[in-house]
C-alpha cells in the first residue's frame, strides 16, 4: 500500500466500559469536524500535519490510560495526537485540582498525568474528560473518554477484568533500501487482553507525529520514493489497561554504488609490493571488500582483511596472473569493479641466479644438485651452488654448497660453508674431494644460538658436519634460499664461470608454521643480470610439478 495517498477518512472509537478511553479522529468534508463511525481502513492515508491556509485543529488520537481504577486510586495518563493546533485544554465535569489543564501542542503532542487518591465511598465513580484545542484557524472540542473508579463494598466494587498493560517486545528497525523498493517496519507489543496497534509517521524529525491511516497491522509495508527519505515511523499499541509507544524508526532512502575508479593492471618484480585502487560513491557511503581471482575470472574469493580502498601486500611467484576487483557494498546494494591483472616479473641480482622463498623465521633449509662441469677459458671464472638462510633482506648469510672455479684455462672444485659476514671455510680438498658429476646434498639449520651446516657427497662418500654458535650475532633468519652464484672476492664481483645447466633438487624449507618444498611459501625467482640493461648472465626455470625441483642456466659471465 502507498502512505502517500491524501485521502481523508473519518473514524473514532469511543471505548467501553471498562476498557481504554480512545478516540480517534479526522476531519472529514468541512475542516475540523469530528464525526463518529465505524474505523474505515478501506483509503490508506497519512494525516499530514503540514496544514494548508485555513486548516481547523484536528484531534488524531485522544486517550485516558488506564481507563479503570481500582478503589485505592492511582494515576491516570490524557495523551493526545493533534494536528493544526498550538494550545490543548483537557477538562473534566468534576472539579479536579489539576484541571483545567492548557498545554502548548504545537508539536503534535500533549499530555498531563493525573493522580486519583483512593475512593472510600461505596458508589462507583466516573470522571469524563474532554480535550478542547486552540489554533490559527479555529477550535475543536474532542468527544469525551471515561475513567471508572471503584468503591469500597458489594454495590461499589467493580467488576474489573484481568489486565496488563502493553509491554513493546519488538520496536522496528531502521532501515535503508533503493527508491522504488518496499520499505517494511515490523513492530509487536504484548499485553492482555491483546492490544490493538496503530502506525504514526513524522516527516519533521519527530517533532511531529501523524496516524497512517489504515496501517493497523504489526507490519507496515508500502512502495517508497525518494521523498520519503528521513521519514520516522513508530507504532502505538493499547488495550484496555494502557498504552505503549514504541522507539522510532527511520526510512533511509539510498542509491546502490557506483565505480568511480576502476582499480588497474599492476606488473612488477616477485616478492615486491604490490597495490590496488579503487573507489565508489553511492548513499549511504558503500564499505569495500577486495576480492581474488586465481582461475582467470571465474570465480573469486574475499581477500581477509582487505576493506581499504587502497589493497596492497607483498607479492609471490605464484600469484603472477592472478586477478583482482574491489566490491562495493551499502544496505542498498552491491557493485563489483572490473578485473585487475597482476603480472609478476622474477626479481634481478647482480649475483644470484635461483629461488628465495621468504615471509616466514625460518630454521632450516636443505636441498640437492649434481656438481656441474665448468668450461673454462684463459679468464678466470667462478660460479657456486649453495642453500642458505638469509641474505635476501638482511645482512648475514648462513650457507653451504660446491664451488666451481677457473683459473688459466683449468677447472678445479671444492666444498664451502659460510656465515657471513665471516669469511667463507672451504673444506679440506684432501679429505672432501668434489669432481663434477658428484651428487651433492646440503643443510643449514638453526636450534637456539646453535647453526648446523651440513654438506655431503654420496658418489665421494663424505660427510661434513659444522656446528657454530653465534651468540653475539643473531640472524634475522627472515629468508631461505637455493641459489646458484657468481662469488664476491674483496667487493669485487668475479666473471661467471660457464656452468651450463645445475639442476636443484629436494628442496624444502621449515619456518615457524610450515615445513615443506619451495612452493609451500611465499617464493620468487631470481635472475642474475650484468651491468648493462638487458644482459642476463643465469636464468632459474620454473618449479616442477612438486615444487622442489628446477634447473638454472647459465647465459653469460658478466
Amino acid at each position: 500500500m502507498t502512505h502517500k495517498s491524501h485521502c481523508f477518512a473519518a473514524l473514532a472509537l469511543v471505548a467501553a466500559a471498562g476498557a481504554l478511553a480512545v478516540v480517534v479522529l479526522t476531519g472529514s468534508g468541512g475542516r475540523g469536524s469530528a464525526q463518529a463511525g465505524p474505523i474505515s481502513r478501506a483509503a490508506p492515508a497519512i494525516l499530514t500535519a503540514r496544514a494548508a491556509s485555513g486548516d481547523k485543529p484536528r484531534v488524531l488520537l485522544f486517550t485516558a490510560t488506564p481507563a479503570t481504577l481500582p478503589p485505592t486510586g492511582g494515576a491516570v495518563k490524557l495523551r493526545a495526537l493533534v494536528a493544526n493546533a498550538t494550545s490543548c485544554r483537557f477538562a473534566a465535569q468534576q472539579k479536579l485540582r489539576s484541571l483545567p489543564h492548557s498545554v502548548g501542542c504545537a508539536s503534535g503532542k500533549a499530555s498531563v498525568t493525573l493522580h486519583f487518591k483512593a475512593n472510600t465511598g461505596a458508589s462507583r465513580r466516573t470522571y469524563n474528560f474532554t480535550l478542547l484545542l486552540s489554533g490559527a484557524h479555529g477550535k475543536l472540542k474532542a468527544p469525551a473518554v471515561a475513567v471508572h473508579e471503584a468503591g469500597h463494598g458489594p454495590s461499589g466494587t467493580s467488576s474489573l477484568s484481568t489486565t496488563a498493560t502493553p509491554q513493546v517486545t519488538l520496536n522496528p528497525a531502521s532501515e535503508t533500501i533503493a527508491a522504488g523498493a518496499t520499505a517494511s517496519f515490523t513492530a509487536a507489543a504484548s499485553g492482555t487482553p491483546a492490544p490493538s496497534v496503530e502506525w504514526l509517521v513524522s516527516t519533521d524529525g519527530g517533532t511531529t507525529w501523524n496516524l497512517v491511516i489504515g496501517a493497523s497491522s504489526p507490519t507496515y509495508s508500502f512502495t517508497a520514493t525518494a521523498a520519503d527519505s528521513g521519514e520516522e515511523f513508530e507504532a502505538i499499541f493499547w488495550n484496555s489497561f494502557s498504552a505503549a509507544t514504541t522507539s522510532a524508526a527511520t526510512l533511509t532512502i539510498g542509491t546502490v554504488p557506483q565505480v568511480t575508479t576502476q582499480p588497474s593492471g599492476v606488473t612488477v618484480a616477485a616478492g615486491s609490493a604490490a597495490s590496488f585502487t579503487a573507489a565508489a560513491s553511492s548513499s549511504p557511503a558503500p564499505s569495500v571488500q577486495w576480492q581474488v581471482s586465481t582461475d582467470g575470472g571465474n570465480t573469486w574469493g574475499s581477500i581477509a582483511g582487505a576493506t581499504s580502498p587502497t589493497y596492497s601486500f607483498t607479492t609471490s611467484w605464484q600469484e603472477s596472473g592472478y586477478q583482482y576487483r574491489a566490491l562495493f557494498t551499502n544496505a542498498v546494494g552491491a557493485v563489483a569493479t572490473g578485473a585487475a591483472a597482476l603480472t609478476l616479473t622474477p626479481q634481478t641480482s647482480s649475483n644470484w641466479s635461483g629461488y628465495v622463498a621468504s615471509g616466514g623465521t625460518f630454521s632450516a633449509v636443505s636441498g640437492a644438485w649434481t656438481v656441474p662441469s665448468v668450461s673454462c677459458s684463459s679468464s678466470p671464472t667462478s660460479s657456486a651452488d649453495w642453500v642458505g638462510i638469509d641474505g635476501e633482506t638482511s645482512n648475514t648469510v648462513e650457507q653451504d654448497g660446491t664451488e666451481s672455479d677457473c683459473s688459466g684455462g683449468n677447472a678445479s672444485y671444492d666444498a664451502w660453508y659460510e656465515l657471513f659476514p665471516a669469511n667463507e671455510v672451504k673444506l679440506s680438498t684432501s679429505s672432501y674431494h668434489v669432481y663434477p658429476g658428484d651428487s651433492m646434498t646440503a643443510s643449514v639449520s638453526v636450534s637456539g644460538h646453535v647453526w648446523t651446516l651440513v654438506v655431503s657427497d654420496s658418489t665421494e662418500g663424505w660427510r661434513s658436519d659444522t656446528q657454530v654458535t653465534l651468540s653475539s650475532t643473531v640472524p634475522a633468519q627472515s629468508s631461505a634460499e637455493w641459489i646458484a652464484e657468481r662469488p664476491e672476492i674483496g667487493s669485487s664481483l668475479q666473471s661467471l664461470a660457464n656452468f651450463g645447466t645445475v639442476a636443484f633438487t629436494a628442496a624444502s624449507a621449515t619456518d615457524a608454521t610450515t615445513s615443506g618444498p619451495i612452493s609451500a611459501f611465499t617464493f620468487a625467482p631470481v635472475e642474475m643480470i650484468g651491468s648493462t640493461p638487458g644482459d642476463l648472465l643465469a636464468q632459474p626455470s620454473e618449479l616442477d610439478a612438486t615444487g622442489a625441483d628446477f634447473t638454472d642456466t647459465w647465459y653469460g659471465s658478466s
